[in-house]
């Protein structure tokens, strides 16, 4: 109800009296509110950038913390019609200062990102540049206690190390071989491509068809084979997983709340 507050002033402030699709503008303008729950839990508390940069506590982690992910912009007249001069629709850029606002706290504050992922190689925020803050995970200090590392160990050379597995995660790991982590025999990263499925990875070029190699090609094998074969064997594209702008459940559960 807030939020439709906020909308309103919003709206007189700009001399506006009517707004077409408002309830659908609401509803894209709620995604962006965080949810706080009401009663307290116990367990680790998760929030979203950058509503958590503000927050005070003992240890403080923020993960994925890249130059797009990290990016605040404000952006308070975003839903003025198109026709408004672009001088009414001030936009205020401030990534660098929610970012020294998350590093005042006084507990322990770790800020985190990740330089690659599926799609190619990630920056990390210009700030961490500009203060000579930047730590690559090869030099961190905490090497030793990272479980993830060992996990690595573990999967290349096959070897014990020093981290050792609690029972709760042996049952899951077990558990989970014969569900999602069984080897399924279409998987074509551990086994042949079938000689029936090949010719979907040529293209045609002068009525010959041919298997052609790409420096694009290359470096989305070498990071991930199952997401090569994915574009260029199953021709999976990213917009089969775009998410419908109307969120059906999101709307019921809406509804579902204004009237209790």
């Amino acid at each position: 109800l807030d939020a439709i507050d906020h909308i309103k002033v919003a709206m007189e402030k700009c001399s506006l009296s009517t707004y077409p699709n408002l309830f659908s503008y609401l509803l894209s303008y709620l995604q962006t509110k965080p949810y706080v729950p009401q009663q307290h839990k116990e367990g680790i508390a998760v929030y979203a950038w950058p509503q958590a940069a503000p927050l005070i506590a003992d240890h403080l982690f923020f993960l994925g913390l890249d130059g797009e992910a990290a990016a605040t912009v404000e952006r308070p007249l975003a839903f003025l019609p198109a026709h408004i001069h672009e001088a009414l629709r001030r936009e205020v850029d401030t990534t660098k200062a929610t970012l020294l606002c998350a590093c005042m706290g006084d507990g322990s504050v770790t800020l985190s990102c990740h330089s690659m992922r599926y799609e190619g190689h990630l920056l990390p925020p210009s700030m961490f540049l500009e203060e000579d803050a930047l730590l690559h995970h090869s030099h961190s200090p905490n090497l030793c206690e990272d479980p993830y590392l060992e996990e690595l160990q573990l999967y290349k050379e096959r070897r014990e190390g020093t981290a050792a597995v609690l029972p709760s995660q042996r049952r899951f790991f077990l558990q989970a071989r014969r569900t999602s982590l069984r080897l399924r025999k279409d998987d074509y990263t551990r086994h042949p491509i079938p000689k029936k499925l090949v010719s979907q990875l040529k293209e045609e070029r002068s009525g010959r068809a041919m298997l052609e190699l790409s420096p694009t090609k290359i470096d989305l094998f070498d990071r991930c084979p199952y997401a090569f074969l994915a574009h260029y064997l199953y021709k999976v594209t990213k917009e089969e997983y775009d998410v419908e702008r109307v969120d059906h459940l999101m709307i019921g559960n809406l509804l579902h709340l204004v009237y209790q």
